[in-house]
Formats: C-alpha cells, structure tokens, sequence
C-alpha cells in the first residue's frame, strides 16, 4: 500500500514538473519570436527611413523647381539651387549629411548657414544638362542613388 502512495506522489510529482517544463520552453519559444519579431521590425524601419528621406528628397526639389520661375544652380563648394520665385528666393542646398533649405525676400543676400534641416541624406548632385534640363541625384546612407530630371526656365 506504501508502495502505491509513493508511486502515486512520484506521477504526480513527474505531471506537474513536465507541464513546469512545457510552460516554460513555452515562454522560451515566445521570447525568440519577440526577439526575431523587434529585430526585424528595426530593420525594415531603418530601410524605410531611407528611402523616405532619398526618394521625397528628390520629390521635394523637383516640385520646387517646377513651381519657380527661374533656377540658378550653385557653383563651386556648395552644391545647391536659388530658385526664384515672385517676390522671394529659396536656397536648398547640400551640407554636413543633409539637404538645408532657406527662404528669403528676393533682395536679401541667402546664407547658405541660415537653413533648415529638410531630409538626412549622404549627398545631393545636380547636374546642368542643357536645354533648361536639370539633373537632381540624391544617395542614401545604404549608397542607394535616386535620381529625376526636372525642366526649369532660366
């Protein structure tokens, strides 16, 4: 009869110890996920973050040459654009691993330092084609390039 009793206590003891270990690899498997879940996330957020900035870069100062009446691309160190537009000027330029842009009334002297911080990027190029055809190329910090040609009056 003893024997039965400690033999009773023995399954007992092995029931609740596996299902003690089930939970547990349970909660282990659930921690991995998490884990592979944030990591992953992370990664495709910073991709997004890239390419936002990159390829609505390129966006931003194409529309803003569409919409000014005449451009005048930067010559020299600094790499950017005034674009004139009716009764002021905006400078959008390229410094320090961003592109900055500065809004001032047409007979101010633009100062390239005065700028807001617009998008993140690893360098802006513009390239004078010809014929009133503009060559605006951005590269992203994974070397990834985005480029458009934008027609301006000059």
């Amino acid at each position: 009869m003893k024997n039965a009793v400690t033999l009773k206590h023995s399954a007992k003891v092995v029931n609740s110890a596996a299902s003690m270990l089930l939970f547990l690899l349970f909660t282990i498997c659930a921690l991995i996920m998490v884990s592979i879940a944030s990591a992953t996330y992370s990664r495709i957020n910073t991709g997004f973050d890239n390419t936002f900035d990159s390829s609505a870069s390129v966006r931003y100062i194409s529309n803003k040459i569409k919409s000014s009446t005449s451009v005048t691309v930067m010559e020299g160190n600094q790499t950017g654009l005034i674009l004139h537009q009716d009764g002021y000027n905006t400078l959008i330029y390229f410094t320090s691993g961003g592109i900055y842009e500065v809004s001032v009334a047409e007979d101010v002297v633009t100062i390239p330092a005065a700028g807001d911080l617009l998008f993140n990027v690893n360098n802006l190029t513009l390239t004078d084609c010809g014929n009133c055809i503009l060559k605006v190329s951005v590269t992203d910090s994974d070397k990834n390039i985005y480029e458009t040609y934008c027609e301006y009056e000059n």
